[in-house]
C-alpha cells in the first residue's frame, strides 16, 4: 500500500511540476503590453508604471510625478513603460517605435547587422560626453538583440556618471529598445546579470489582456488563479489517495 501511495504521489509531482513551476517564475513579475504585443519580465522589487498609471498609484510620490505628467512624458518619449528600485539607484525603460525597415533583425545577414552597429555607434560616438563601451549581438529564441553599453555625463549632475546598457532589435515591423541606466559603476555591474535575466524571460507574443490602471497584470492575475486551482486539484487527490488507503486498512483489522 505504501509503495502505491508514493508511486501515485510521484506522477502528481511530476505531472503538475512544470504549472507550479511557472507560478515561481523567480521573483520575476509579467507585464504585458498589448498596444505592442511584448510580455515584458522585470525583478518584483521594481517599481513599475505604464501608460495605464492612475492618481492613486502611491508610488508616483517616489518619482515625485502625476499620472497624467508621466503618462505624457511616456508618450513624448515612446515609452511602455518606466520602472525603478525604491532607492532610486538604477531604472529600467521600454521604447518602441515604428521601424523604417520591415526586416527583423534576426533575418539580416551579418554584414547588414554589423553595418547597422557601425552606424548606431557612430551615431553614439558624435553625442556629447558619451563614451560608448561596446555592442555585442545576442540571440533570445527567435529575436535577436544588439546590446549596446555606453556611459555619458548625468544632465542634471555632470560630476556624475550614468551608465547604460541597451537591448535593441528591430521585429514585426517596430524598434523596440529595453534599457538599463545605472548611477555607478558598481551597480551597473551588479544590475546587468539581473537585466540580462529579464531580457531572457521576456516574449514577443500576442497579448490578449494588458496592465490594470494600477498596474496590476490582468495576465498575472489569470496565472495566480491557474496556481492555486492546481494546488487545491493536488490537494484533493492526496486527501481522497489517503482516505481510500485509510479504509482499506481499517478493513483489514
Amino acid at each position: 500500500m505504501r509503495k502505491t501511495f508514493k508511486a501515485m504521489l510521484l506522477t502528481l509531482i511530476l505531472t503538475f511540476a512544470l504549472p507550479l513551476s511557472v507560478c515561481a517564475d523567480d521573483n520575476y513579475k509579467s507585464y504585458p503590453i498589448g498596444e505592442v504585443d511584448i510580455d515584458v519580465y522585470l525583478p518584483e522589487e521594481l517599481v513599475v508604471f505604464t501608460r495605464a498609471v492612475t492618481d492613486s498609484n502611491e508610488n508616483l510620490k517616489l518619482i515625485d510625478s502625476t499620472a497624467s505628467k508621466l503618462i505624457s512624458d511616456m508618450k513624448s518619449g515612446n515609452l511602455y513603460i518606466y520602472a525603478v528600485d525604491k532607492e532610486l539607484s538604477y531604472d529600467l525603460t521600454l521604447k518602441v517605435t515604428k521601424s523604417k525597415s520591415s526586416t527583423d533583425l534576426i533575418d539580416r545577414d551579418e554584414e547588414e547587422i554589423n553595418k547597422l552597429i557601425k552606424n548606431k555607434t557612430e551615431s553614439y560616438k558624435e553625442t556629447k560626453n558619451l563614451l560608448f563601451t561596446s555592442a555585442d549581438v545576442v540571440s533570445h529564441e527567435d529575436v535577436k538583440f544588439i546590446n549596446f553599453k555606453y556611459s555619458l555625463l548625468n544632465e542634471f549632475d555632470a560630476t556624475k556618471t550614468v551608465y547604460v546598457s541597451s537591448y535593441y532589435t528591430i521585429y514585426k515591423g517596430q524598434e523596440v529598445n529595453f534599457q538599463l541606466q545605472t548611477y555607478s559603476k558598481e551597480a551597473s555591474l551588479d544590475k546587468e546579470p539581473i537585466f540580462a535575466n529579464a531580457m531572457q524571460k521576456t516574449r514577443f507574443v500576442e497579448v490578449e489582456g494588458n496592465t490594470s490602471s494600477d498596474g496590476i497584470v490582468f495576465g498575472a492575475l489569470e496565472m495566480l488563479i491557474s496556481c492555486v486551482i492546481v494546488i487545491a486539484f493536488v490537494g484533493l487527490i492526496l486527501l481522497l489517495v489517503r482516505r481510500s488507503a485509510k479504509k482499506k486498512t481499517d478493513n483489514y483489522i
